[in-house]
Parts: structure tokens; sequence; C-alpha cells
């Protein structure tokens, strides 16, 4: 009786060495598919971080240029209030 249970701990044993040998297979073929892709993954990086770069320089310009219309704009209202003062009614 003790050697059937073995045979059966065995057999039972077998076919999950089995089945693990085929997932470390599977997962190996993953890794290597993977790793052949990297180089693509590598070159999303960098354009997603000039993509970023670029955007964020011409939103920094967009509001230099949108602070100095403003301040042109102020100037022109000084000005124009400086004028207006020294105009006689």
């Amino acid at each position: 009786m003790a050697e059937s249970s073995k045979k059966q701990q065995y057999a039972s044993l077998h076919n999950e060495l089995s089945q693990l040998n085929e997932n470390i297979v599977q997962l190996n073929a993953i890794i290597e598919k993977a790793s052949s892709r990297l180089p693509d993954l590598e070159n999303l990086g960098m354009l997603h971080t000039a993509l970023t770069m670029s955007a964020s320089r011409v939103l920094n310009e967009t509001s230099v240029i949108d602070r100095m219309q403003q301040q042109q704009q102020q100037l022109a209202k000084q000005e124009e209030q400086e004028r207006s003062r020294e105009q006689p009614e």
C-alpha cells in the first residue's frame, strides 16, 4: 500500500513538474519578446520626453508673450492717463 501511495505521489509530482516546465518555457518566450521590443520602448520614452519638453517650452513662451502684451497694455494706459492729465481742459 505504501508503494502505491508513493507511485501516486511521484506521478503527481511528475505532472506538476511538467506543468512548471511548460510555464517556464512560456515565460522565457515572453521575456524574449519583451527584450526584443526594448529598443522600441526606449525610443518611445525619448519621444515622450521630447514632446513634453517641447510643449513646456511652447507654453512658457506663450505665457511670456502674454505677460509682455499685458505690460505693453499697462504702459499704454499709463501713457494715456499721463497725456490726459497734461492736456488742459
